[in-house]
Order: C-alpha cells, then sequence, then structure tokens
C-alpha cells in the first residue's frame, strides 16, 4: 500500500505504525472515534433541516429555469458538504439568481449573504447604501469643514464579512475582480485592496438581486474603472 512518491522505506514505515496499544490510549481513541460519529451525524441533521427549511421558503420571483447548473469552476468543491448542491438549487429558487456565478462566491458565501440581508434590495435606495451597511464603504468624519478620518467602519456584520472572504479569495484569480484587486493591491495595499473588491462585488450583485439579472462579468468593468479613478496619485 506504499505509494510510489513516499520517500520512507516499508520497514520505517511498519515501525511507524507499531504502538504501544496501551489501554488508556485505546479508551481516548474509542471516545475521540465515538465524537467524531457524534458530530459527523448531527451535521447532517443541520444539513437535512437547512433542506427542509429552504423548500418552505417562497420566492419572491417565478422560479427559474432548470437546467441553469453552474459552469464556473469552484476549487473548493471537494470540500463541500453533500447538501450543497441542493441547497444552491434552493438558493437560486429563493433568489430568483444564481449567486454562485459571481466569482469569489461559493454555496456559504451565498448563503450568509442571503441570511444576513435577504433578497429585498428595496430597502437600500442605493447600492451604495448596501455598502454602507455592509461596513464596505468610508466612513467621513468632518469637523469645520475639513476631513478628520475617511475610514471605513467598524461593523461585526457576516455578509460584510462573506464580501471580503469572497475578495480575498480571487486575489489570484483571473477574473475580473481578481485584476481589480491585484492593480489596488499596488497602490493601496492589502486591506484598501480587499474593501475595495469587497464593494465592488457587493454593487455587482445588488444589481443581480434588484433587477433579477444573471452575473455578467463584463459589468464589472465600471466599477473597476470608478475604484482606479479614486486611487490616490503617486
Amino acid at each position: 500500500m506504499r505509494g510510489p512518491g513516499c520517500k520512507h522505506s516499508e520497514e520505517e514505515i511498519g515501525r511507524a505504525l507499531t504502538g504501544t496499544w496501551r489501554e488508556g490510549h485505546l479508551f481516548v481513541l474509542k471516545q475521540s472515534l465515538e465524537l467524531f460519529d457524534f458530530f459527523t451525524e448531527e451535521i447532517e441533521s443541520c444539513d437535512e433541516e437547512i433542506v427542509r427549511r429552504y423548500g418552505l421558503t417562497r420566492p419572491e420571483w417565478p422560479t427559474p429555469k432548470d437546467g441553469a447548473a453552474s459552469k464556473k469552476k469552484n476549487s473548493h468543491s471537494k470540500n463541500a458538504p453533500a447538501s450543497a448542491k441542493e441547497i444552491r438549487q434552493h438558493l437560486v429558487r429563493i433568489a430568483g439568481v444564481d449567486l454562485t456565478l459571481v466569482d469569489g462566491f461559493g454555496v456559504s458565501t451565498a448563503q450568509t449573504v442571503l441570511l444576513e440581508a435577504g433578497t429585498d434590495m428595496g430597502k437600500f435606495p442605493t447600492d451604495k447604501h448596501y455598502c454602507a451597511w455592509l461596513g464596505l464603504a468610508p466612513k467621513h468624519e468632518i469637523s469645520g469643514g475639513q476631513v478628520l478620518k475617511n475610514a471605513t467602519l467598524k461593523t461585526k456584520n457576516h455578509a460584510g464579512q462573506a464580501f471580503r472572504m469572497a475578495a480575498q479569495s480571487v486575489k489570484r484569480a483571473q477574473c475580473p475582480f481578481g485584476a481589480l484587486y491585484r492593480r489596488l493591491k499596488v497602490r493601496l495595499g492589502i486591506e484598501q485592496a480587499t474593501v475595495a473588491t469587497a464593494h465592488a462585488i457587493a454593487r455587482v450583485l445588488t444589481t443581480m438581486l434588484k433587477y433579477n439579472v444573471d452575473y455578467d462579468p463584463a459589468s464589472v468593468n465600471e466599477y473597476q474603472l470608478q475604484a482606479i479613478a479614486l486611487m490616490p496619485s503617486s
């Protein structure tokens, strides 16, 4: 069973597998295995309950046509739970669009954003208001007509954190958001590039939910140009 790329000999592997099998160690191992099996069953039970509750949710938009499966390659798909495909189908049905097609988004990220903010973008007058609520917009502190501080608002908004994670996940990707992140990172640094890219992703997602339109990578160009125009000159 030794792999061809293994650097250790069969004798070394055999010695490594030789244990003392002390009673105390076996008892701890038995308990650990039972805990692992228990938590695995509980996670599966939670996944089943999530899927059941999604099935009870009635969407505001007409049900999308079947067969609109995601064609985007997801590098984390091998770590996704077995119910991820079914949850994605429910998310598409509820939102009216497939948010997992957005670069940097997966089932977990899309689920977090929808659970935190919902699908009704009408409660936000503009996409800028939505980004401010997420903590992805600068908060100007002005006194005497002068800007004293210009930093993003500190918030524990889970949706905002999800967008930041999405921005981090595309930093090496060959996609519009990845190109935007890398360009901003050179001039603004990692932190500001992450926030600016998350801001751009949030605005695209707002348009998708508000107007029930599918993700179009070409639409990111507008936000790239806006972000680049705001970069400080060297």
